[in-house]
């Protein structure tokens, strides 16, 4: 293991995802996702260790629209990371909450979900309360995860609960996003549920401290991984070289 500064991991995440074939814009939005989580202690680099070997196949898949009208957009992102997509379809709900009293976004077919958490942070800028809901398989315990951001908050409130029914529910890979500018959508514990169902839960207030916490100290990196992100970024000098020998032969 190593340590990191928040600037370095900032810095060499953007390098990985131009490497990638990001976009700038694209890989911008991606970097920011991943330090977000590691910032509030929701394990950024180990999701982003989770997505980095199908990142490649991820961006040649395009965000497709099933259907939009009516406050309702679904979109079909193929399998691919949030990382890819997640941006676009908050902003769809965004501009849509501008619009209609509740705006639904549904984006079917993607993964590493929990990145979704840094860009719903951006929707209280815009006077937008958002809800984020999905289920994750995890063997015979999949956790559904419940995360509100609501205008005005810095950050959201997370839940997550664990399914322990016997019966074995339909494998969903999708994710269903609600965009309010009249409603405030957050989440509450009912009497019903059973304390050992919660897995995890978050204020904003927790999340404030936890990144308060962090940014008091270095991150914790794999070497590994920080050394597949390392390769990742050199893909960049390596292409850069490659098109200055070209043109000094020109």
């Amino acid at each position: 293991m190593m340590r990191i500064s928040h600037n370095e991991l900032l810095s060499m995440a953007r390098k990985a995802f131009e490497g990638l074939g990001f976009d700038a814009g694209d890989r911008e939005d991606a970097a920011h996702m991943v330090l977000w989580l590691e910032r509030h202690g929701l394990d950024g680099l180990q999701e982003l260790r989770k997505a980095i070997d199908f990142l490649p196949g991820d961006r040649e898949r395009p965000l497709q629209t099933l259907y939009r009208g009516g406050g309702l957009y679904v979109m079909d992102a193929g399998g691919a990371s949030v990382l890819c997509h997640g941006a676009v379809a908050v902003d769809a709900g965004i501009a849509m909450a501008q619009r209609h009293p509740l705006a639904t976004v549904r984006l079917e077919g993607c993964h590493n979900r929990l990145f979704i958490l840094a860009d719903l942070a951006r929707s209280c800028r815009h006077g937008v309360s958002a809800l984020a809901v999905w289920r994750n398989e995890h063997g015979h315990h999949p956790r559904d995860y419940v995360v509100a951001q609501r205008a005005g908050d810095p950050l959201p409130t997370v839940r997550v609960y664990r399914d322990d029914t016997l019966a074995e529910p339909p494998v969903d890979q999708g994710m269903t996003l609600v965009f309010s500018r009249d409603f405030d959508l957050l989440p509450q514990l009912h009497p019903d549920v059973d304390a050992d169902r919660v897995h995890y839960s978050a204020l904003p207030d927790d999340l404030v401290e936890s990144s308060r916490q962090r940014l008091a100290s270095s991150i914790t990196v794999d070497e590994a991984l920080w050394e597949r992100l390392r390769g990742l970024a050199m893909r960049i000098l390596v292409e850069a070289s490659d098109q200055s020998r070209r043109g000094a032969g020109e």
